[in-house]
């Protein structure tokens, strides 16, 4: 739907790459809520998206970024298609970083190389 709406509506647009940004962390089972004084209390987007940084501080800066994005067409409304192509360019490389095996693996492969200074 994000995609399909960067064309018309921006803003729609922004605040569907935010809700696919929530799911994606309820995907990777990022804690939606912590319990104080006895009471549940929700942890925003941006706290669950500093707690992805543990894992992936890589995909966590992205989607931090991604949230600025949907903020900005949310709350103010006025997102530029640019701005939302951005947001889904951001999207797409936080999934690539938490998902795609070959550009995890060349990372890996890259460390070694450096530690090694050389193949």
């Amino acid at each position: 739907m994000a995609f399909a709406h960067a064309w018309g509506d921006p803003t729609s647009s922004s605040a569907h790459i935010r809700t696919a940004t929530e799911r994606l962390l309820d995907q990777l089972r990022i804690q939606k809520s912590v319990t104080a004084k006895g009471k549940r209390q929700r942890l925003t987007l941006h706290r669950r998206i500093e707690l992805l940084s543990v894992k992936n501080p890589e995909a966590s800066e992205l989607l931090l970024a991604v949230k600025w994005i949907g903020n900005a067409g949310v709350h103010s409304g006025a997102l530029t298609q640019q701005e939302v192509i951005d947001a889904l360019d951001l999207l797409e490389g936080a999934l690539s970083s938490l998902f795609d095996p070959h550009a995890n693996r060349v990372k890996v492969l890259a460390k070694r190389i450096n530690k090694r200074r050389g193949p």
